[in-house]
């Protein structure tokens, strides 16, 4: 049987202070959240068969073993591959902004440096892909 998708997001983050500032931010918004630390955590979050999935996947590029591998997975998992996945990074390298695009990455968002900043593009984010964008249809469970 298929998870539903909910309004969740899944944080994939490892810096603890991203984490609480973007934590902090769904909180306040009310949005429902699930945190991984490292890119092995995500891949089993996202592969639960009783989990429900995330709308939304915020995705630290840098994350220990590599932001890559998670939107890998995302992307050749039939349940999961149209979810929207935003990399954030402190990296505005082209070779990783280009990395994460190729591998059909929603967007790929700077980490702006201040706090107040920080947290309003992630509730622009979450607006966007949360109330805005019409939400990918989930697949076929026949």
């Amino acid at each position: 049987m298929a998870s539903e998708r909910t309004r969740s997001v899944l944080v994939v983050e490892d810096d603890q202070i991203d984490t609480e500032y973007i934590l902090r931010k769904l909180e306040e918004l009310g949005i429902p959240y699930e945190v991984a630390a490292r890119s092995f955590e995500a891949i089993s979050l996202l592969r639960r068969k009783d989990s429900v999935r995330p709308a939304l996947v915020l995705l630290d590029w840098k994350i220990s073993g590599g932001g890559a591998s998670v939107l890998k997975a995302v992307r050749e998992d039939p349940m999961l591959a149209a979810t929207p996945v935003v990399v954030l990074s402190r990296s505005t390298a082209r070779d990783d902004v280009r990395a994460a695009l190729s591998m059909y990455a929603n967007a790929f968002v700077a980490k702006a440096p201040e706090l107040r900043d920080f947290q309003d593009h992630v509730a622009a984010i979450c607006d966007l892909f949360l109330n805005i964008a019409q939400p990918p249809p989930m697949p076929d469970t026949e």
